[in-house]
């Protein structure tokens, strides 16, 4: 995939899931292919998730269970993302 995926975006659909359990949301998160290499987590103020996605520790700790630390630690916030490697190659 040529485009990064949101966190805001994720954190809809990983919420949607969890109104149906825990078992539903780790299938979601599994049955949705190959994860794009970029991600930007434009979540609002991103270092402090707590303020606007209540659920963000429970989403943070499905998608690194379920796509491993080191792809979901490359996350990172706008301001980062814009300096990387990965908004050069969009």
């Amino acid at each position: 995939l040529d485009h990064p995926i949101l966190q805001s975006y994720i954190d809809v659909c990983v919420n949607g899931c969890l109104e149906h359990g825990l078992d539903f949301t780790k299938e979601f998160i599994g049955s949705c292919g190959d994860w794009p290499e970029f991600w930007l987590n434009d979540r609002l103020q991103s270092c402090r998730p707590w303020l606007h996605e209540p659920n963000w520790r429970k989403i943070d700790n499905l998608l690194a269970e379920a796509l491993g630390s080191p792809r979901f630690s490359r996350r990172l916030p706008e301001h980062l993302y814009a300096h990387s490697d990965a908004a050069l190659k969009v």
